[in-house]
C-alpha cells in the first residue's frame, strides 16, 4: 500500500504480513510495516488479534491536506471457527503499534463460510470526502461450494452488503478501484471459478456492479489480480493471471474487445442507438451507439417484465462511435431491450436471445 500517487516526498508505504506456524497456522500475530524511502529502513510492529485469521488484505485510507490523525489501514481477514467463518476488518492506525479496533461484516451461521477477502477503498485527495471501502469474499455452505458477495461502505463505519456478485461457483475473488468517481465504472471486482480456468469480471458503483463477462482469453489454474486500467479518460477492466500449470503470465485490459467500451469513431454529428449484431444471438452480443456530444451516458439492458438485468455503461463519455457487448450467459433465453439515455436522447432496441 502506497500514498505516492499523490506526494513526491515523504511517500509512505506499507506492508501487512500474517506470522503462521509451518504446521498449526496462524498464531494470531499480523505484522505491519512501514517505510518512508522506499525501503532503506522501515519500522514494524505487531497486533494481537488472538484469533485464526486468515488471509490478510489490505488498503489504506489516507489523510490529505489540512486533515488531522493518522492515515488508517483496514485489513480484511478471514476468521475461523470451529464450523464457520467471517470476514471481520482490523483497523490500524497509518503508526505501526499495537493498537487496533475490529469490525465483523458477517455472521455466519453453523456450517456456512466466508473465504478469502479482497478489499479496494477509492483513493481520493479531497478533504473530507467520505472514502468509498469495498470488500468482495466468497460465501457459501462449505470450502467448495461458494459463490461470491460483496460489501460497501462510506468512511467504514456502517456496512451494506449484496449477495449477488454471481451464481457461479467461485475459486478466489479479487477487487480494486479507480481514484476518478466521475462517471463511474470506479469499482470492480473479478473471480475465477471452481475449476479455476476461467476468469470473470464486473465492474460499476457501489450497489450497481455492472453486468458479469468472462475475461480471460487463455485457460488459467490459480489465482488472478485485476485493476482498473483507464486510457484517455476512459476506463477498462485489467486482469492478470497465470497459465495451466503455472506456465506464462497474461495480462489482459483494453486488448479484449468485451471489457468495457471502445470508442472507434471520434467524429460523429448526432446521436443513434443501431440494432444488435447478431440479432438473435447466443449468448453475446454488441450493441453500437453513437453520441455527438460529452456527458453521463446509460446503456441498460432489461427483460420483458421491465425488470433490469444489465448495466453496460453508466458513465462520463466523449463525442464518438462506441461498441458495448452484451453477454447473457447468466440469463434464459427471451426477448430483451436495450436503452440508451444521453443528455435529451433516449432510444430502446429489441433483442432476442435464442439458446
Amino acid at each position: 500500500m502506497s500514498d505516492g500517487q499523490y506526494y513526491t516526498t515523504d511517500s509512505y508505504m506499507h506492508l501487512i504480513v500474517n506470522e503462521v506456524h509451518t504446521t498449526t497456522g496462524p498464531v494470531g500475530r499480523i505484522w505491519h510495516y512501514r517505510t518512508t524511502n522506499f525501503g532503506k529502513s522501515h519500522i514494524g510492529d505487531f497486533i494481537n488479534t488472538y484469533c485464526a485469521d486468515y488471509y490478510p488484505a489490505s488498503s489504506m485510507k489516507a489523510h490529505y491536506g489540512t486533515e488531522t490523525g493518522d492515515d488508517t489501514i483496514y485489513v480484511a481477514v478471514e476468521r475461523r471457527n470451529a464450523s464457520s467463518s467471517d470476514i471481520r476488518i482490523l483497523r490500524l492506525p497509518g503508526t505501526p503499534s499495537g493498537n487496533f479496533t475490529v469490525n465483523y461484516l458477517t455472521s455466519a451461521p453453523t456450517d456456512y463460510y466466508y473465504q478469502t477477502p479482497s478489499i479496494t477503498i477509492v483513493q481520493q485527495n479531497i478533504i473530507g470526502t467520505m472514502k468509498k471501502i469495498f470488500v468482495a469474499a466468497l460465501r457459501g455452505s462449505s470450502f467448495s461450494t461458494a459463490n461470491g458477495a460483496y460489501f460497501y461502505s462510506e468512511g467504514g463505519a456502517t456496512w451494506t452488503p449484496s449477495y449477488n456478485l454471481t451464481s457461479t461457483l467461485l475459486n478466489s475473488v479479487h477487487c480494486s478501484s479507480d481514484s476518478n468517481t466521475a462517471g463511474g465504472g470506479y469499482l470492480m471486482t473479478s473471480f475465477s471459478n471452481l475449476g479455476a480456468d476461467s476468469v470473470f469480471v464486473r465492474r460499476g458503483i457501489s450497489g450497481d456492479m455492472g453486468i458479469q463477462t468472462k475475461a480471460n482469453s487463455f485457460p488459467s489454474n490459480s489465482y488472478h489480480v485485476s485493476a482498473v486500467y483507464t486510457n484517455s479518460g476512459a476506463k477498462y477492466s485489467a486482469v492478470l493471471y497465470n497459465g495451466l500449470w503455472n506456465y506464462k503470465a497474461y495480462f489482459n485490459q483494453e486488448h479484449l474487445p468485451f471489457l468495457g467500451i471502445h470508442n472507434t469513431n471520434s467524429s460523429v454529428s448526432n446521436y443513434e442507438l443501431s440494432q444488435n449484431y447478431p440479432n438473435p444471438f447466443n449468448p453475446s452480443t454488441v450493441i453500437r451507439f453513437q453520441l455527438s456530444v460529452a456527458g453521463n451516458v446509460s446503456l441498460k439492458v432489461f427483460n420483458m417484465l421491465g425488470k433490469e438485468v444489465a448495466t453496460l455503461v453508466n458513465e462520463t463519455l466523449k463525442p464518438g462511435t462506441y461498441t458495448a457487448t452484451f453477454d447473457g450467459s447468466q440469463l434464459p433465453s427471451g426477448v430483451y431491450f436495450a436503452r440508451l439515455e444521453a443528455g435529451t436522447y433516449n432510444n430502446v432496441i429489441k433483442m432476442l436471445m435464442f439458446k
